[in-house]
């Protein structure tokens, strides 16, 4: 992504939910503002919320170096006279170079139980956090995006997702998911039907909370 970047000549469109302001962020920062002193037309699109810990003055250093910066949805209701919520985010994660996409960046514990029923075979893992959200089907079509399996992407956010067709791309993607399987634990059905009655209380509690995570 650096190096798409770096390349770049005409113009580079940065969108994300969560922009921090260290590490690797501090990094692309830099790049965005070089790449602006060039003569680049350069913008960034962050979440309010998603990006609500990192210091207003990181992206205030990026609109004096000439990038064209923009708040979704900001949490305070004076910085968006006239329409404001909440509920509506931008999740997406993606970056454009010279108007060719460079990147774009499963199932909540609560409906485990009916996953399991239906004969879907179900692995967890409990070591790592996986934030990627793709899919493949018969090894020809898939997808890769920002978009999660819960209320807030399908009805909250403004998500985006690509569509693969090829035999090529899938069996990359499918080796990729049994590299991550071989890590996870498969979830015994009754294994699950016997958890405790505290964490079904957490599950019922985490499905009446969803519309808000």
């Amino acid at each position: 992504m650096k190096a798409a970047i770096a390349a770049a000549r005409h113009r580079v469109l940065v969108e994300f939910y969560s922009v921090d302001d260290q590490g690797v962020a501090a990094e692309m920062a830099a790049l965005l503002r070089r790449k602006a002193a060039e003569g680049v037309h350069v913008a960034l699109l962050y979440d309010s919320i998603g990006s609500m810990g990192t210091d207003p003055a990181f992206f205030d250093t990026l609109r004096q170096a000439g990038v064209a910066v923009c708040e979704f949805n900001p949490v305070n209701p004076l910085s968006r006279p006239g329409h404001w919520g909440l509920v509506q985010r931008n999740h997406r994660k993606m970056v454009a170079v010279d108007s060719d996409v460079a990147l774009v960046q499963h199932a909540a514990r609560s409906y485990c139980a009916q996953l399991l029923q239906a004969g879907v075979k179900v692995h967890e893992v409990e070591h790592a956090v996986i934030h990627a959200k793709t899919a493949v089907v018969d090894s020809v079509f898939s997808s890769v995006g920002s978009s999660n399996l819960d209320w807030r992407s399908i009805v909250g956010n403004n998500e985006i997702d690509v569509i693969v067709l090829g035999d090529d791309f899938g069996d990359e993607m499918e080796a990729l998911f049994t590299q991550d399987v071989a890590s996870a634990r498969a979830i015994d059905p009754d294994t699950w039907n016997e958890r405790g009655l505290v964490q079904r209380l957490l599950e019922s509690l985490g499905r009446l909370a969803e519309p808000l995570l």
